[in-house]
């Protein structure tokens, strides 16, 4: 395990897989209280962290297990979550009817999970909200905010050091997720424009890591993404993929479902389907009574 430096006293654990999902990168403030963000790096890192550092506790952007997975060693300190997750978090059964449907795909959820992250069932011990401030040391992270992604997405900005950990705001070639019914695309793309209001030098994303140059052009080809994606569905509806099983089936988003198919096919449709209604409200797509979509 290495840990790669950001910033005096902050430091990036990477995570398994190089933090690609199902794993994510996690970080570390040494200064007082020593601070773990995010538990999500892979069971086998964080035993290996644990033998070299102590946490005092845990911070946690959202409760999506490739985030928190690891939290179930670290019961014994402090968990701090959104005050928005505290009706699921770190309960299996909650979040597989939460992020898929109750029902067979709830149970692959968590097979999933269990199987590829470790994750099993843990508890919380504290709350944070929007505008919360993080004392580390001599770095004061304030909690802000970032929906779009999960209801109870967060990101930190300390604002001295210019430092903005966009979690799953993660600037990624593949581009913003939001495949859950919580899910919002008007939210995300009000969320990415608050982040790049904050002008951030330094960006921590959860699965691409420390981003240093560029950083609003990465903001703006990121938002850039949900265009393309709007633009490609409307082709598709043009060239007779009207309904919504025919476009998960072409998947213009994922590009195709090998792995976690059930899985990936669902988020899939939840990511269309919102793109469809956004289409259908502005007047460009029109849906007919038989549930096939063709252009205005």
């Amino acid at each position: 395990m290495e840990l790669v430096p950001i910033v005096p006293h902050l430091f990036l654990i990477p995570g398994a897989g190089r933090g690609r999902f199902p794993f994510s990168h996690c970080l570390l403030a040494d200064s007082s209280p020593v601070t773990l963000i995010d538990a999500g790096c892979g069971v086998g890192i964080l035993a290996e962290l644990l033998e070299m550092a102590n946490p005092e506790q845990v911070i946690v952007s959202h409760s999506h297990p490739d985030h928190c997975a690891g939290c179930s060693m670290l019961e014994d300190r402090p968990i701090v979550i959104p005050r928005l997750a505290a009706d699921s978090f770190g309960r299996k059964d909650l979040l597989a009817e939460r992020f898929v449907e109750p029902g067979p795909l709830a149970t692959t959820w968590k097979s999933f999970v269990t199987g590829a992250m470790g994750f099993e069932d843990c508890s919380f011990s504290d709350l944070y909200d929007d505008g919360t401030t993080f004392r580390l040391g001599e770095l004061h992270f304030v909690a802000i905010s970032a929906p779009g992604h999960t209801k109870d997405h967060m990101a930190l900005f300390e604002s001295t050091t210019g430092v903005l950990i966009s979690f799953d705001v993660d600037l990624t070639p593949f581009g913003p997720w939001y495949g859950h019914r919580e899910s919002s695309i008007e939210a995300f793309r009000a969320t990415i424009q608050t982040l790049m209001d904050l002008e951030p030098r330094t960006v921590v994303s959860s699965h691409m890591g420390i981003i240093r140059d560029h950083i609003q052009e990465r903001f703006r080809r990121y938002l850039h993404v949900l265009d393309a994606r709007e633009g490609a569905i409307v082709e598709l509806v043009r060239a007779g993929r009207s309904t919504l099983d025919e476009l998960v089936e072409f998947s213009p988003i994922y590009g195709g479902h090998r792995d976690n198919a059930a899985l990936t096919r669902y988020w899939e449709g939840q990511m269309i389907a919102k793109h469809l209604e956004s289409l259908v409200a502005d007047g460009r797509v029109i849906m007919g009574e038989d549930g096939r979509y063709e252009n205005r």
